[in-house]
Parts: C-alpha cells; structure tokens; sequence
C-alpha cells in the first residue's frame, strides 16, 4: 500500500504534473484529434467523423488511464523504497499515514517518473536526495 495518492502528488506539485506523466500518450491523443479534424474540415462523411471521433475519445480514456497506471505503479515503488529504511525501526501498518510518509512518498515518486522524462527539473532531483536523507537519518 502506498503512503500517498495521486492528489497528495497533485497538491505539493500543482496538477500539471500528473498531465505530463505520461506525455508519450498524448501524443497519440493529437494526432487522433488531428485527424479528426482534418475530417471535418475537409467536410468527410459524418459517418468517418463519427469514427474518428469514437477513436479520438478512446485515445483519450487510454491515455488517462496509462498516466493513472503509472503514478500508482511510482507510489507504490517508491513507498517500497521507503519500507526498506522504516519497517525494520517501525515495523507495524499505520492506521493513519503520518505526513512527513505521504511527502517522501510523493517526492520519490515524482523523481522515478521523471528519470525517462524530459520534464525533471533540478528541484525534483533536491527533493529526492532531500527524503533519502531523511530516511538515512
């Protein structure tokens, strides 16, 4: 079980973040969107609109889902790496995940997402090195 959630992930990096997780995704959105209006624009049949239209909006779900997938997956990771410093000092469940969990959760995440990324910054490197630390001490 994961210390923290995609909206405790949306709350300490403002929700953009959660929309550039799985940036490879939408790239498959546009061009479905692309096409669909390129179809209506060359006044295609609504039959051809309406089936670019049900593929566009399937790209759409697939994405978001895929971009779900893939913060949990991190959360779960990064709470794993979190278990290996705790659960020998702490080793019960938490009814109540304290704060100072669900932030290093949240900071270890972002930065395993943003390893194959082209969206890491520096501060997110800071803050991981930061919650290693802590875990350390």
């Amino acid at each position: 079980m994961s210390y923290a959630t995609k909206s405790d992930i949306e709350a300490k990096y403002g929700g953009q973040i959660t929309e550039m997780i799985a940036d490879h995704g939408f790239d498959l959105v546009e061009l479905a969107e692309t096409a669909m209006n390129d179809a209506i624009a060359a006044d295609q049949s609504q039959t051809i609109i309406d089936d670019l239209e049900t593929a566009y909006l399937a790209q759409q779900a697939t994405y978001q889902t895929d971009a779900d997938n893939t913060i949990d997956t991190n959360l779960e990771d990064a709470s794993g790496f979190i278990d290996g410093y705790i659960k020998t000092r702490y080793p019960r469940n938490w009814i109540d995940t304290p704060p100072l969990l669900r932030s290093l959760n949240v900071d270890i995440a972002v930065y395993y997402m943003s390893l194959s990324a082209d969206w890491r910054t520096e501060e997110m490197k800071v803050r991981y090195d930061a919650a290693v630390k802590t875990l350390e001490n």
